[in-house]
């Protein structure tokens, strides 16, 4: 899978050597990555209405909207991609934990700093394997985290997709949303339904009632199936003791 990387830095220099030593670290990994230079965050904003990136590198300090403020942005609208900070303001790196970076990469010992985190980063992505799905909101496409995803609701051709306190669009069949996330813990209860287990508090016989105390519809021929895959991933995660 190849991944989508992107570079913002106002210093155009800058740009050039940190995407230079970016590529050069993942080519002798042997990872494919498709990386973007960016030279003001209104220029990264405009793009990521249409394309979802994985890691995103940032400088902090920039004209208008500086680094840490734009993370800050992200973190708000629920965009999962890691943010990896590099700047030679070092006296804001404690500031900068704030929005959860992948870490902070010093200006002055950027090829050190850089490969220990896209070490970090490659480790972390391959085990987590797919833990993120590209949605819509408010016109954006952001990646979105598994995780958080409470249950998807069928509608048509884009199923929505709905969070403790939000909800997005998600440009997909109801099957094929199924299949990529029913390894993940998704289990389909109705034919307009899919469910992450993680939010199911029990199963009765027409509903399934969530943790928040949410109500969904369960087809009478899916409740033994629903149940047994319930019990399944509880037990997986340790959850449920026998």
């Amino acid at each position: 899978m190849e991944l989508n990387i992107c570079v913002c830095d106002d210093d155009g220099v800058a740009v050039g050597m940190i995407t230079g030593a970016l590529s050069g670290i993942l080519e002798k990994k042997g990872v494919r990555a498709d990386i973007s230079a960016y030279r003001d965050v209104r220029a990264l904003e405009e793009d990521m209405r249409v394309k979802a990136f994985d890691l995103i590198l940032l400088d902090i300090d920039m004209p208008g909207t500086d680094g840490i403020e734009f993370a800050r942005r992200l973190r708000e609208e629920r965009n999962a991609a890691e943010i990896l900070f590099v700047s030679g303001c070092e006296n804001r790196v404690f500031e900068s934990f704030r929005v959860e970076p992948l870490g902070f990469v010093r200006k002055n010992r950027f090829l050190k700093d850089l490969t220990v985190y896209v070490d970090a980063f490659l480790k972390k992505h391959g085990r987590k394997e797919v833990r993120t799905i590209t949605v819509t909101h408010n016109k954006s496409i952001l990646r979105l985290s598994v995780d958080e995803i409470v249950y998807i609701e069928g509608a048509l051709k884009k199923q929505r997709i709905f969070t403790s306190d939000a909800e997005y669009v998600l440009s997909s069949s109801m099957k094929q949303a199924e299949e990529d996330l029913a390894p993940l813990g998704f289990i389909r209860i109705h034919s307009g339904y899919l469910v992450n287990y993680r939010y199911i508090k029990l199963i009765d016989i027409r509903d399934v009632v969530l943790t928040d105390g949410r109500r969904l519809p369960v087809s009478r021929s899916r409740v033994k199936e629903a149940r047994e895959k319930f019990f399944a991933f509880m037990r997986e995660s340790g959850s449920l003791k026998l």
